[in-house]
């Protein structure tokens, strides 16, 4: 949809529909429970599945003692026309196949533009990727995921197709 626009700007999920002139706040409960939005990844072939990651705060989200996130999931089977008819309703919160909140560091989040329905996360637990538009995860099992990586925060993640 042109004029489309996201934002995980750490204190919530905003979206644009005219190319940034104006800006909807999500201002769901389920979103302000964990209001530090920091992850975010859309579907390739769908502008309304849109992931985020999120805490409750920058601390649970980025410190090892107090690490606690989560993943939520939007989507809708109608386009939005403008930027007030954004509905709240729709996060879900998203746990099949993470790891548990508790201890995990806030994901870094990514689509695979190529694939439609292909989602990325990286955390401190592993590498988790879904291809049914982010309901289930998997983690990615030939990837060797050292005990020292469980300590340290990943801040980066790149999809690349292999040929």
């Amino acid at each position: 949809m042109p004029g489309r626009l996201y934002s995980a700007a750490g204190d919530g999920y905003f979206e644009s529909y005219d190319y940034g002139q104006t800006w909807k706040r999500s201002t769901t409960a389920v979103l302000s429970h964990h209001g530090y939005i920091f992850g975010l990844a859309v579907d390739s072939s769908d502008p309304q599945t849109v992931i985020v990651s999120a805490s409750q705060w920058a601390r649970q989200a980025h410190f090892l003692g107090a690490a606690e996130s989560v993943i939520y999931r939007r989507t809708s089977s109608e386009e939005k026309e403008n930027i007030n008819s954004i509905s709240d309703e729709e996060w879900k919160l998203v746990s099949n196949g993470l790891p548990k909140p508790a201890g995990t560091f806030i994901s870094i989040l990514a689509a695979n533009p190529k694939v439609a329905g292909t989602f990325y996360a990286v955390n401190n637990r592993g590498i988790f990727y879904s291809n049914d538009s982010g309901i289930s995860w998997k983690m990615l099992d030939d990837i060797e995921w050292p005990k020292e990586y469980l300590s340290q925060h990943p801040w980066a993640l790149a999809v690349r197709e292999y040929t």
